[in-house]
């Protein structure tokens, strides 16, 4: 989940703007449009996942479609209205799986102490953090070689990969 927000957050504007040629307002704007539907929809998740439970089933929902939404931006190439649709589809789905994994650390330490619970957490946090620094590098990497819609599908691609686990885990 950490790969497809870094790739929105990082590259987005810069593609919109630079490749696609748009105005960099307009860019800012599609650019935005993940973190404001994320805002939305994660209080939305919560209340979801507090009702279904199933971690595994929402979290692999959700990374399949946000992967797909990633990769879709380089297929899609300068259909700027559909590269906003998938961004906005990335930011819906990638909530999810922030909500629900952050959850799923707290509840799976509920033998600890309150203060090592928030801890677990944080492991979290820095385990996709750490999973995803590399990320850029390689996506600029690409884009050097082969160009931006390569690097978008390449780190789509790889989102999906890293998603695809999921499918083996216990709720």
């Amino acid at each position: 989940f950490q790969i497809g927000s870094g790739l929105i957050w990082s590259f987005i504007v810069f593609y919109l703007a630079d490749h696609i040629r748009i105005d960099p307002a307009v860019a800012g704007l599609i650019g935005s449009l993940n973190l404001i539907v994320a805002l939305i929809s994660s209080p939305l998740v919560g209340k979801v996942y507090d009702k279904l439970g199933n971690a595994r089933k929402l979290l692999a929902i959700s990374g399949i479609i946000s992967a797909v939404s990633v990769i879709m931006i380089g297929v899609l190439q300068s259909q700027i209205y559909l590269i906003g649709i998938s961004v906005v589809v990335a930011g819906f789905f990638l909530s999810w799986g922030f909500v629900i994994v952050y959850v799923k650390a707290k509840q799976v330490n509920t033998q600890s102490p309150p203060a090592y619970q928030t801890l677990s957490v944080s492991y979290v946090n820095g385990i996709s953090l750490f999973g995803a620094f590399w990320i850029p590098i390689l996506f600029a990497s690409i884009i050097n070689q082969f160009g931006y819609s390569t690097a978008w599908i390449v780190g789509g691609a790889i989102f999906l990969a890293l998603v695809l686990p999921i499918l083996t885990l216990e709720d």
